[in-house]
């Protein structure tokens, strides 16, 4: 089956058909005639190939283990979310910055970065508590259903009934239950809000965890025992973004097809071939050979060697990347904070950064990203001192102890940074014991909070300081792999979120992450810089804090 070959069983709407025939220079022909459910699969196929979309090939270590992302949080999954979601109903401008090259409008006061996305228009309530908005009528999924506030209801009803980070991304946003999310008719919604949140709109920009999702398409999937068709939505995608995913099959690849019916049109990228490739050594080789068009999962030494590669460009851009130590607080080896304090004076960090990632990182002294608003080093006193660090061991009466450390097998940089780990807290009397496991079940670990140690790369989605710090450290957060509860913590957050006066609300901030660097519950290595490598083809690369790459935005040119 050739790639529109593939299209052929997706419908296309109304709407999708005239913008596909705009691209082509012609117009809709009067005698055709266009039912509810869309065109023929024939005449989408049709158009779709006269546009000539581009097929690109990706070399990706694995295949995502579930495609829901409220159902495993997972690397890979986020990948299939933020081109087959999109987003929630809003979503960012791009601009071209200095120094970022062209990136979502991440860092804009109020408003001003914020693109309508799949509204028509929004406002906001005098008091600030109440978000009302009216919708397209020209968003599609491909199945061929239109976009209306039932598809937002469902969505939403689903992320809060689920246990993953669509719920956890609602809380954040301050909306406290279902009922704060109504149908006002078929394309207006309104989300109410316990305070007003400065970050609301940022959150709902970045929210492609948990949806939006074809509620009519996936309730035909859904059971009495599985209101959510949380099975069929395990292995099929069902937003309104522009491409859908096909023909997966696990460990070995899957494609991403264009949504005929994505309202910017479709995509000069009509398909991406996802090819797994376990190992990074010839994922490296296929790019530099010319058989793929982007190799992701490459070590910093890799990356290197294919800055030389005059075949090859390789982007490296500031970003909000973190690489960490999780420390499992509720262990009894880890529950003094001074044992913690010693874990992060030991780690020898200007060696990560020069043996890992190649110079291609800097230190990170906060658990907030240098780039966000908010951000402060002042706290940061964990300079590599071994002899502070086995004093510190010393007072808190520690004794020699295990550390498991897990870590993703599929991340060539977690294992080279688990060796220089091993060496390093050796010299305390902590033997590290290496934890290495595939991609899924390294998620499930993280998710049950079990272990005593995990090796992260994370990404605080929202530019905002009070999202990044409780996304990962307020203590009812499912997303708190490390058991961390500290009652002040958590209030200065809460009493954040709703602050809308900046200095009061950042003075919170600065005060919380006082209280994290004493704490140290994970322990922040250093901030990765955002690296890619891919064929000199390819162009219209655009950053969004995922660190994920958004194929809509790409071209291909011969």
């Amino acid at each position: 089956m050739t790639s529109m070959d593939s299209l052929l069983a997706q419908r296309m709407t109304r709407a999708g058909l005239i913008r596909a025939l705009a691209a082509t220079g012609l117009a809709l022909p009067a005698s055709l005639s266009l039912g509810r459910g869309g065109v023929s699969t024939g005449v989408a196929a049709a158009l779709l190939r006269r546009q000539g979309g581009a097929t690109i090939t990706v070399a990706m270590p694995d295949t995502p283990p579930n495609l829901d992302s409220d159902q495993l949080l997972n690397n890979f999954t986020e990948k299939i979310a933020v081109n087959c979601n999109a987003h929630d109903v809003v979503t960012f401008k791009v601009i071209d910055d200095p120094e970022f090259g062209l990136m979502a409008d991440i860092l804009a006061p109020g408003t001003e970065g914020i693109d309508p996305g799949f509204a028509e228009s929004f406002e906001v309530s005098e008091d600030g508590t109440t978000y009302t908005f009216k919708l397209r009528t020209d968003v599609g999924s491909p199945y061929g259903n239109m976009l209306t506030a039932h598809d937002v209801k469902w969505s939403f009803d689903r992320r809060k009934a689920l246990p993953g980070v669509g719920r956890f991304m609602t809380d954040v946003m301050l909306i406290q239950s279902e009922d704060d999310v109504e149908v006002i008719d078929d394309q207006t919604i309104t989300y109410k809000v316990a305070s007003p949140n400065p970050a609301f709109f940022k959150i709902d920009a970045i929210m492609w965890y948990g949806g939006i999702y074809d509620s009519v398409e996936a309730q035909k999937h859904a059971t009495d025992d599985d209101p959510w068709a949380m099975q069929w939505l395990s292995t099929n995608t069902a937003g309104f973004g522009p491409y859908h995913v096909q023909d997966l099959v696990q460990g070995q690849g899957l494609r991403l097809v264009a949504n005929p019916n994505w309202y910017k049109g479709v995509p000069p990228i009509t398909e991406i071939r996802w090819r797994v490739v376990p190992s990074a050594a010839d994922r490296l080789a296929l790019l530099a050979r010319g058989d793929v068009d982007i190799a992701e999962g490459l070590t910093g030494e890799q990356l290197q060697e294919l800055k030389e590669n005059p075949d090859v460009q390789v982007l490296s851009r500031p970003s909000n990347i973190i690489r960490s130590l999780i420390l499992n607080t509720k262990k009894p080896e880890l529950a003094d904070r001074r044992v913690r304090q010693a874990i992060a004076y030991a780690i020898p960090y200007d060696q990560i950064i020069q043996t890992v990632f190649f110079g291609e990182a800097e230190r990170q002294r906060s658990p907030i990203p240098a780039m966000y608003p908010g951000y402060t080093d002042e706290y940061w006193v964990y300079d590599t001192d071994v002899e502070k660090a086995k004093a510190l061991l010393t007072e808190a009466g520690s004794e020699p102890f295990q550390l498991p450390i897990t870590f993703d097998s599929s991340s060539a940089d977690d294992q080279l940074i688990a060796n220089i780990l091993q060496t390093a807290l050796g010299e305390l009397g902590i033997e590290v014991v290496q934890d290495k496991v595939p991609t899924a079940v390294y998620s499930q670990k993280v998710g049950q909070k079990e272990d005593y140690a995990y090796l992260a790369q994370n990404w605080p989605l929202v530019a905002d300081p009070g999202y990044a710090l409780w996304v990962y450290w307020f203590s009812t957060n499912f997303l708190n792999s490390a058991n961390y509860d500290n009652p002040e913590f958590d209030e200065l957050l809460t009493k954040g979120m709703g602050t809308m006066d900046e200095e009061e609300r950042f003075a919170l901030f600065d005060r919380a992450q006082q209280i994290y660097e004493e704490d140290q519950p994970w322990v922040i290595m250093v901030n990765q810089r955002f690296q890619l490598a891919m064929s000199p083809r390819l162009s219209g690369f655009t950053w969004h804090t995922d660190n994920h790459v958004h194929y809509e935005h790409l071209s291909v040119t011969e």
